[in-house]
């Protein structure tokens, strides 16, 4: 930065204003970076805040989340990439899948226990 900048572009480190700002960004950046490390990351991931109750609500707004071309996908791989799993990327994103289902089917069993709290069915 210091040496071999200066020498392709025949302009001094501390005449160019677009090596400053970059070099400020990433002291920043690794600034950030230390602080991370020193308090620690965290040790699970806790999925999609879509997926923490199940309403009409939530349904709604995560099946609007899965229309959505390539981020689905998108998301898995980042968790893929982010979490210690011995799984291969299809397979993680088959268990996102299996997990998209079940968080759907919680939804409507939700909707369909509230919706019949004033009418109990007693089998015999």
């Amino acid at each position: 930065m210091f040496f071999i900048l200066p020498g392709l572009s025949e302009r001094r480190f501390n005449e160019n204003t677009v090596a400053k700002l970059w070099y400020f960004i990433k002291c920043i950046y690794f600034g950030l970076s230390a602080y991370q490390i020193r308090c620690g990351y965290p040790t699970r991931v806790l999925g999609n805040f879509l997926t923490k109750s199940y309403n009409y609500a939530n349904l709604f707004l995560f099946q609007g989340f899965r229309l959505i071309p390539f981020l689905t996908e998108l998301r898995a791989v980042m968790d893929w990439v982010w979490t210690d799993t011995s799984l291969s990327l299809s397979s993680w994103i088959c268990v996102e899948d299996i997990y998209a289902h079940i968080f759907v089917l919680k939804c409507w069993r939700e909707s369909e226990r509230v919706g019949c709290v004033s009418s109990p069915v007693h089998v015999s």
